[in-house]
């Protein structure tokens, strides 16, 4: 639905995805980080401009969509010892990454691993986020597309999670994984005719995408919120105290004032912030 008309979408206005997630996590958040995620892995992909891989996977997300069979799109980033700090402009050179990606003929070499990735077992595309040199990590990103059953990727373990069971938490590993240049969206090559520092450039690609993840986020959290108070104002019409429903208790109806009150506000703030972005 929110893929561009132009890779063969309907071409929706993205602005609604949010309000999207946030009704399908009134009922439940796992299920809505399902496509969260997969929008987000999208985003990446728009963010490093590259037309060539961008047309090559979404066409392949439509058209195995059509045959019922679900091409999804995930984000690999964080790994064992670097999450947000991954993010942060003062932050990216003291991240203890490891996963690198060393250059040969015709593509590039990848070993290191990612945790926590919302989706990775069950997406067919993982938008990797790596990096040429371990040492200076904000000068050296590269963003690649890999697909399952290239050779020298393989799923590790799930996470047992609490909640949002219906999307798992996976760790995807790299050991030798060749990824030809074709699938290779955004590198320091790529980078070097722009008259800005690689460092700058890399750090506004970054913050192109970072604020959409937080405010999806942000969705979920307010449709959960949503969710908890539709089902106190259920119990509360049904549920009687001395032959009286709750909801004619005065202090049932405060708390779910407040219920409602905070939830409100919630959509404000991450709309504001989608607005903003």
């Amino acid at each position: 639905l929110w893929i561009p008309k132009m890779f063969g979408g309907k071409g929706m206005h993205f602005l609604s995805l949010y309000a999207f997630i946030e009704e399908v996590s009134s009922v439940c958040a796992g299920l809505a980080n399902v496509f969260s995620v997969h929008y987000l892995g999208m985003s990446v992909l728009f963010a490093t401009c590259n037309v060539k891989v961008i047309n090559r996977v979404l066409r392949e997300s439509i058209r195995e969509e059509k045959k019922g069979n679900p091409c999804l799109i995930s984000l690999a980033w964080t790994e064992p010892d670097a999450g947000t700090d991954q993010q942060e402009e003062q932050l990216i050179d003291r991240a203890r990454v490891q996963t690198l990606a060393v250059k040969k003929e015709g593509g590039y070499v990848v070993n290191g691993r990612k945790i926590f990735i919302s989706g990775g077992h069950f997406c067919t595309w993982h938008i990797l986020i790596c990096y040429e040199d371990l040492k200076k990590t904000a000068e050296n990103i590269i963003i690649m597309a890999v697909k399952n059953g290239m050779k020298g990727f393989s799923l590790g373990h799930k996470e047992k999670k609490m909640g949002q069971k219906a999307c798992v938490a996976s760790e995807l590993i790299f050991e030798d994984c060749f990824v030809p240049d074709d699938h290779v969206c955004l590198s320091r090559e790529r980078l070097r005719p722009f008259r800005q520092g690689l460092k700058e450039l890399n750090m506004r690609i970054i913050n192109l995408f970072t604020p959409v993840s937080r405010t999806g986020v942000a969705s979920i959290a307010t449709g959960i919120a949503r969710g908890a108070y539709e089902t106190a104002m259920d119990y509360a019409m049904t549920k009687q105290i001395d032959g009286d429903y709750y909801i004619n208790q005065q202090w049932v109806q405060t708390h779910l004032a407040e219920m409602y009150k905070n939830f409100s506000m919630a959509r404000t703030a991450y709309l504001e912030s989608a607005y903003a972005n």
